[in-house]
């Protein structure tokens, strides 16, 4: 992976072709069952990115819908917690 310098320096376009490229190795790394679920993710995520115009409110959306699905998973395991 590159570091922090060397992506700063690239163009917005060289920049995220590359980081589709490491999406897509992540993906293609992951056991067959769960890949179909992060492509999903990648294309919300794409989506996100697509709609707004400042990466920053993009990465903001983006974290709230993890820890949205963070949560609603919290939620599904507490029967299988020994509270």
């Amino acid at each position: 992976m590159k570091t922090f310098d060397e992506l700063i320096l690239m163009s917005d376009e060289d920049k995220l072709t590359y980081l589709r490229g490491e999406s897509e190795k992540i993906i293609q790394g992951a056991p067959a069952n769960n890949q179909l679920k992060l492509r999903a993710l990648q294309a919300k995520c794409d989506g996100i990115r697509n709609k707004v115009k400042d990466n920053f409110v993009g990465a903001n959306r983006m974290y709230y819908m993890m820890q949205d699905s963070l949560m609603e998973l919290n939620e599904s395991l507490k029967p299988f917690r020994e509270d």
